[in-house]
């Protein structure tokens, strides 16, 4: 026990055994020891227990769990499932809450969300992953052909956009309720066809209408009529697309070869690795948020101001991202792009 405590309970037994008050018997110490030494509320505890025949200066044992916590078994703990919480650690342990909280700061242990990825890619998955991104790195080496890709996609736009956001009121008032939106909300989906040079083509598909092999054939010869009036003589096209159902059709390859493209390989589950994923619908959802349209007219009229209203620039950043997602992929073992 602290030297000076020992000295002060002294103290608080002379002053209760000649009869002062806990409030003399803490002004007298404090003018002969030091001010504030000892509080009322302490003098008050004391004295109860020397009314009570108790005239020991220890502390008495603390009741509850200890506050003391074994490092090595917290680290086994932690390493075993990074998701338990401190509550369940110090009932695991049976310590305090706080020795938990105290000892994770200790160890350099801070609390964080992973971050939410597409899928839970397999083995075989991460593998395929890999061989693909090490197929491109190796046979263009110089990237020059990144010029020349034209990558597609394709995004529900909903016609509603409105969020919840915090107002200013008075304590006793309540904020303006913000209703949820529809979960059958009015929206259209967008396709869009774009590289380094901006978009080459995009439209909104008709209510009820699905893509399938028909639909995305007519779409990719559109583009193709779209690139010769833009740019005759663009050369050999690398044409980037993902795996869904109607981009893998028969029809559709056909359709790509007879035009001349180059497919660019493009693993399964990899959004990270597609452009307009990770890149331009990243920034359009940005630019939609509590935007409101009325009419078709409205939404179609905004997508194209939005569009051109890009630079050249920053078509170019999001394609010429890809050799270093490739390499982050190899280097990874598999695992998808950090968002950040």
């Amino acid at each position: 026990m602290d030297k000076s405590k020992t000295h002060i309970r002294h103290c608080l037994l002379y002053e209760f055994q000649r009869g002062s008050s806990a409030a003399a018997a803490t002004r007298n110490i404090c003018d002969a020891v030091a001010k504030d030494i000892v509080c009322l509320n302490t003098a008050k505890l004391w004295f109860s227990r020397f009314r009570y025949g108790d005239f020991s200066l220890e502390d008495k044992p603390k009741s509850g769990r200890p506050t003391s916590i074994n490092l090595d078994s917290l680290k086994e703990q932690i390493e075993s499932d990074p998701n338990l919480t401190t509550r369940n650690l110090a009932s695991t342990l049976n310590c305090t809450h706080g020795a938990v909280r105290y000892n994770f700061s200790k160890l350099g242990l801070v609390s964080k969300l992973g971050e939410l990825v597409p899928h839970e890619l397999t083995s075989i998955q991460k593998k395929n992953r890999v061989e693909a991104c090490q197929d491109l790195l190796k046979s263009h080496r110089s990237f020059s052909w990144l010029n020349q890709i034209i990558t597609c996609d394709e995004k529900w736009v909903s016609y509603d956009n409105s969020i919840r956001k915090r107002q200013w009121v008075k304590r006793n008032r309540k904020a303006a309720p913000t209703p949820k939106r529809s979960l059958h909300q009015k929206k259209r989906m967008i396709c869009v066809w774009w590289g380094v040079r901006g978009v080459v083509h995009w439209e909104l598909l008709l209510p009820g209408v699905t893509i399938d092999n028909n639909v995305y054939s007519a779409q990719i010869r559109r583009v193709a009529e779209k690139l010769q009036k833009m740019r005759p003589g663009w050369g050999i096209v690398y044409y980037q697309h993902d795996n869904a159902r109607p981009h893998v059709h028969e029809d559709v390859k056909k359709e790509i070869e007879k035009l001349g493209w180059r497919t660019v390989k493009h693993p399964a589950y990899s959004p990270d690795l597609a452009p307009s994923d990770y890149y331009l619908f990243l920034s359009l959802t940005n630019d939609l948020r509590d935007r409101q349209f009325e009419k078709e007219e409205d939404l179609k009229e905004y997508l194209d101001n939005f569009f051109k209203c890009k630079n050249r620039e920053f078509y170019r950043r999001g394609i010429e991202d890809l050799p270093r997602r490739w390499q982050v992929v190899v280097d990874s073992g598999g695992e998808y792009v950090p968002q950040h």
